[in-house]
Parts: structure tokens; sequence; C-alpha cells
């Protein structure tokens, strides 16, 4: 009878010692810093497949004295199949920092062979810069 009493006490001390064995002052894990320099990061940048898959020719951007910078950059699909793809345009201020509020990802369909325009307005004067991020699909 002993025996059995004893069990649940020590089944106790061993997951208060568990639990206090725990330490709670670890640091955070650390992120590596980024090679590629705000320079070199490309301005049109895409993910997975599409990259050997798109070309682009010269941007067009008007900045028209008082309204916000626009942008359209022509992009033709190299397959011969459709393409389902999204894509949203981050505005960057003078210091490099992205200007809020960031554009929603819009939907496009890049037909085989043909020059499509993918265009994006900032909403603010402030923005001098620019990145289009295009991806497949969602």
């Amino acid at each position: 009878m002993r025996k059995l009493m004893l069990i649940p006490s020590l089944l106790t001390a061993a997951f208060v010692l568990t639990g206090c064995s725990q330490v709670i002052d670890e640091p955070p894990y650390a992120v590596k810093p980024d090679n590629v320099s705000a320079a070199k990061y490309p301005q049109i940048a895409t993910e997975g497949k599409l990259a050997n898959h798109l070309s682009y020719a010269k941007p067009i951007v008007r900045n028209d004295g008082p309204t916000p910078i626009r942008v359209t950059v022509p992009i033709r699909l190299r397959d011969h199949k459709a393409v389902n793809a999204q894509y949203r345009y981050t505005f960057l201020g003078a210091d490099g920092a992205p200007i809020d509020p960031p554009m929603d990802w819009r939907f496009m369909v890049l037909p085989p062979r043909l020059q499509v325009f993918m265009e994006g307005s900032a909403l603010s004067n402030e923005a001098v810069d620019w990145r289009l991020e295009i991806r497949p699909a969602k």
C-alpha cells in the first residue's frame, strides 16, 4: 500500500523537476544578414519556376509632378501555354523603406508569347522607387 502511495508522489516530483529544468533566458534564434544589398536586389523579382519563363521590356515610369509615381512593366511569357499569375508593386520612399499601404496581389493571365502590362500606382507622393513581385497564382 505504501508503494502505491509513493508512486503519485514520485510522478509529481518528476513533473515539477522537469518543468523547473527548462531554461527561460535563452536568446531567440538569430536571423542571418542578407548578402544581397538593396542596390543589388532585383527591381523585378519572381518566385519559383516563373523566373525561367518570363521576359520584361523597359519599365515605363510616370512621375507627373504632383501625382504619385505610376509604373507599367511590359511582361512576356515565353511558353506556349498560358499561366495564371499574381503581381504586386512595393513603392519605396527616399530612405528605401516601403510606403504604406501595401498593394494587394493582382491576378493576371499571362497568355503564351504575348506581351502584357503590369501596372501599379503609389498612393503617396513620397514614393520615389518601386519593386515588382510576380508569382504563380495561388
